[in-house]
C-alpha cells in the first residue's frame, strides 16, 4: 500500500493510517535503498549481512540487474531478508550512447546532467518503491542521493533515518565531495550546493505531490544535524575537525566481516591462480562500471606497463568490452574477480576511482593510481595523493596516454609509496566498519525509541 498522490485514487490507503512500526517485541526493520554501481552498491550488502547476522530485518531496494548477486548473497537469511528490484538498470546507463558521448567530452555538469536525464523516467517507481519498503520500519537507511525524500519518509512513518555514504558528505574546509579547491571556502560552499540542490530534487517534488502529514522539505540545518555514518577508512582519512562527533561518524570501509558468510567459499578462477603463480605480483588495471571513452589509450598503457615497466598485468573488464589486449603470459583479461582475493596478490592497481574499488586497493595495503571520470573519483585522487599512497597528481581516463601514464607508475611503485601504502593496509586491517556502522545504528535506534517514548507505536 502506498500513499496517494492528490491526483490518484483517493481510495488508497494513506501512509500515516498505517502502522507505524513493527511491534516492540519484534525483530527491528530495516528499509535500505540504494544505486549506483556494483561498487556503490556492494558496501551497502555487507552492512545489510551484518544487521542481518545482529537479527535486524532488511527490506533492501535497487537496480534490477543486482538481483541475482544480492540474493546469491543473503537469501540465506530466509524472511528476514527481502530484496526489492527496481526497473531501473544501471550497467545500461553505463553502456549507453549518451553516456559514453559524456565521458569523451568530459565535464561534471554534463555527466551529471545525462544521469539526471537518465533517471527522470523512473522518479515514479522509486518513489513508490521507497514509500512500500519504509512501511513498518523502524530505520531508513540511503545513501547521499536519496537523503531528502528519505528524510521525509522517515518522518511521516516515525522511522529513524540514517544516511550511509561512501564519500565525505560532511562540510569542512579542506575539501568537498567533488574535490579539493585551494580557496577554503569554496569547499564548504561546494558541498552545502550539493546539500540545497538535493532539496530540489525530482523524488522531493514528486513526494510533494502525496498528501502528507509532514509536507515541509529538511532544510539545509536539518540535513546538517541528520545521522551521517561516513563509511571509509578514518586511517585514510581521519575525522576532521569540522566535523560534528554527535552526527558524524567516519567509520570505516564497509568489508565483509571475517564471520561474515558474504564471502564463504569465495575463490578466483583456475587461469587467474595459475597467472599469478606464474611469475611475479602483476599490476592491477580495471575501471569498473565505467565506459573507456578512448580504448586504444588504455590497451596502450597495459601494453607500457608490460614494455616499459617490465610488469605483469591482470585487466578486469568488468561492464566494459572495448578493451582487447593479447600479451601471453604477460597479460591476463578477466570478466570479474573478487578485489578481496586478487588485489593483496598484485604490486599496484589502476583504477578510476570509484570508492568501492578505492577501498579494495587501500585495503590491500598496495600503491593506488586513480584515472578519474566523475564526481567523487577526483576527491580520491586528491586523498591517496595528500596521504603518499600513489601519485599526488593524475590525469583524467579521457586524456591517459602512454607517455603520461609511466610517470605515474614509476611514482607508484617508488620504495617510499610501497611502504606507505603497506603501512595503511596494516592500519586499515584494524578496523571493522560493518560492526561498527551497526552499533552505533543499534544505539542511536534504542536512543530513538527512548526518546519518542511509546508515543509512535501508539498511534495507528
Amino acid at each position: 500500500t502506498i500513499l496517494p498522490s492528490r491526483s490518484s485514487n483517493p481510495a488508497l490507503t494513506p501512509i500515516h493510517t498505517l502502522p507505524l512500526r513493527a511491534s516492540a517485541s519484534s525483530m527491528a526493520q530495516v528499509a535500505l535503498l540504494t544505486s549506483g554501481s556494483r561498487g556503490d552498491v556492494q558496501p551497502y550488502m555487507w552492512l545489510a549481512d551484518g544487521l542481518l547476522r545482529r537479527g535486524f530485518k532488511v527490506r533492501f531496494a535497487t537496480h534490477c540487474n543486482f538481483e541475482s548477486f544480492l540474493n546469491a548473497t543473503l537469501a540465506k537469511y530466509g524472511p528476514a531478508f527481502e530484496f526489492i528490484a527496481m526497473q531501473a538498470n544501471s550497467e545500461e546507463l553505463a553502456q549507453s550512447d549518451a553516456f559514453h558521448r559524456a565521458v569523451r567530452k568530459g565535464g561534471m555538469l554534463r555527466l551529471a546532467r545525462v544521469m539526471k536525464d537518465s533517471g527522470k523516467k523512473h522518479i515514479p517507481e522509486t518513489e513508490e518503491t521507497l514509500i512500500n519498503i519504509s512501511q513498518g520500519a523502524d530505520v531508513i537507511i540511503a545513501t547521499s542521493l536519496h537523503q531528502v525524500d528519505c528524510m521525509m519518509v522517515a518522518k511521516e512513518v516515525g522511522a529513524l533515518y540514517v544516511s550511509v555514504v561512501l564519500q565525505p558528505m560532511a562540510e569542512c574546509r579542506d575539501y568537498s565531495l567533488i574535490g579539493a579547491f585551494k580557496i577554503k571556502l569554496f569547499n564548504r560552499l561546494a558541498t552545502r550546493f550539493l546539500q540545497v540542490t538535493m532539496r530540489k530534487s525530482d523524488m522531493v517534488k514528486q513526494l510533494q505531490l502525496r498528501d502528507l502529514k509532514h509536507p515541509k522539505v529538511p532544510s539545509y540545518k536539518d540535513i546538517k544535524s541528520r545521522l551521517l555514518l561516513q563509511a571509509f577508512s578514518p586511517s585514510f582519512v581521519p575525522h576532521h575537525e569540522d566535523w560534528s562527533t554527535e552526527t558524524v561518524h567516519t567509520v570505516g570501509y564497509l568489508l565483509p566481516h571475517k564471520d561474515s558468510h558474504v564471502e564463504e567459499g569465495a575463490q578466483l578462477a583456475p587461469e587467474v591462480e595459475a597467472f599469478l603463480s606464474a611469475g611475479s605480483p602483476p599490476l592491477y588495471i580495471g575501471f569498473g562500471s565505467m565506459p573507456i571513452p578512448y580504448p586504444a589509450a588504455v590497451e596502450d598503457i597495459i601494453n607500457a606497463a608490460v614494455d616499459e615497466m617490465g610488469l605483469r598485468v591482470i585487466f578486469c573488464q568488468s561492464w566494459t568490452r572495448s578493451v582487447h589486449v593479447h600479451r601471453e603470459g604477460k597479460v591476463l583479461t578477466v570478466q570479474s574477480a573478487s578485489h578481496s582475493l586478487l588485489l593483496p596478490r598484485c604490486c599496484a592497481a589502476v583504477h578510476h576511482g570509484g570508492a568501492g574499488t578505492t577501498a579494495a586497493s587501500l585495503s590491500a595495503g598496495i600503491p593506488t593510481i586513480i584515472l578519474p571520470v566523475i564526481l567523487d573519483q577526483f576527491l580520491w585522487v586528491e586523498l591517496v595523493g595528500r596521504r603518499g599512497v600513489g601519485p599526488r597528481k593524475t590525469h583524467p581516463l579521457r586524456k591517459i596516454t602512454a607517455r603520461r601514464f609511466v610517470p605515474l607508475l614509476r611514482e607508484a611503485l617508488d620504495e617510499g609509496c610501497i611502504n606507505r601504502a603497506k603501512e595503511l593496509g596494516t592500519a586499515m586491517a584494524d578496523e571493522d566498519g560493518v560492526s561498527k556502522a551497526c552499533d552505533i545504528i543499534e544505539a542511536k535506534l534504542k536512543e530513538w525509541k527512548e526518546d519518542s517514548g511509546s508515543h509512535s507505536l501508539d498511534k495507528v
